[in-house]
């Protein structure tokens, strides 16, 4: 009964730029609305008014995330919120709206495609490559031959120091690849990492020695065995 005199209202409180009435009016409309779409709606015009009218950011970012929670994954506020954390830059908030949508995906590509926001977020924003490391290997249980996902793993992995996932990373694109040549350098690069990272001088002559088997004329490892081999004094091996 009280909706055409509470629009006239509204209406006025526009004309005047009277922006924090409206928004208080607004909000008890919502406050007293069932329709939790409506009040989604109402959320998300608040939030547009602290943001645009009232410079209110953190009020803005409070009514977006309240439609969210009326209605998961609710476009307008979902955008806005992407917008106010990049803007701002909220960097971790960024990473939860995101992780809330790989939760709410319901296809596999939306959830790698947030996914890959994320661990980009880790890497080149919040200079946590072990974290994105993590968000990568997310993507490969979803879907385990995606390319750029394990390149993204070796990258993260090795920006952290990790050096046995690098290794790792290596090999799981070596044992896809149908390209011998790149089979070899891949195994080649982890045999590295084994000897310079992680000093395990018997496991990266292991690692050459695969190398060897699936590509014997490989000069880069023929060359590092036989450095390895004069470091471990096994002068037979050089035979």
């Amino acid at each position: 009964a009280h909706a055409p005199a509470l629009e006239a209202l509204g209406q006025l409180y526009v004309r005047r730029h009277q922006w924090a009435p409206l928004a208080t009016m607004l909000l008890n409309e919502v406050e007293a609305c069932s329709d939790v779409h409506r009040r989604a709606a109402g959320h998300a015009r608040i939030a547009d008014i602290q943001e645009k009218h009232l410079g209110n950011l953190n009020e803005a970012v409070e009514h977006h995330s309240r439609a969210l929670g009326l209605v998961p994954g609710y476009a307008p506020s979902f955008a806005a919120l992407e917008r106010l954390h990049i803007k701002a830059n909220r960097y971790r908030d960024l990473v939860e709206l995101y992780e809330r949508a790989v939760d709410e995906a319901a296809q596999s590509d939306v959830k790698i495609t947030y996914l890959f926001k994320i661990g980009r977020i880790y890497e080149d924003s919040l200079a946590e490559p072990g974290q994105a490391r993590h968000a990568y290997q997310r993507i490969l249980a979803i879907e385990p031959h995606h390319l750029e996902a394990i390149h993204s793993w070796q990258r993260a992995a090795e920006r952290a120091q990790e050096w046995t996932e690098l290794v790792e990373a290596l090999r799981e694109e070596a044992e896809q690849t149908h390209d011998v040549k790149r089979s070899a350098a891949l195994l080649h690069r982890a045999g590295q990492v084994l000897d310079e990272e992680l000093g395990d001088l018997e496991a990266a002559v292991d690692q050459h020695r695969q190398v060897v088997k699936l590509l014997p004329n490989y000069q880069p490892t023929l060359r590092s065995l036989s450095d390895l081999y004069h470091r471990l004094g096994r002068w037979e091996d050089l035979l």
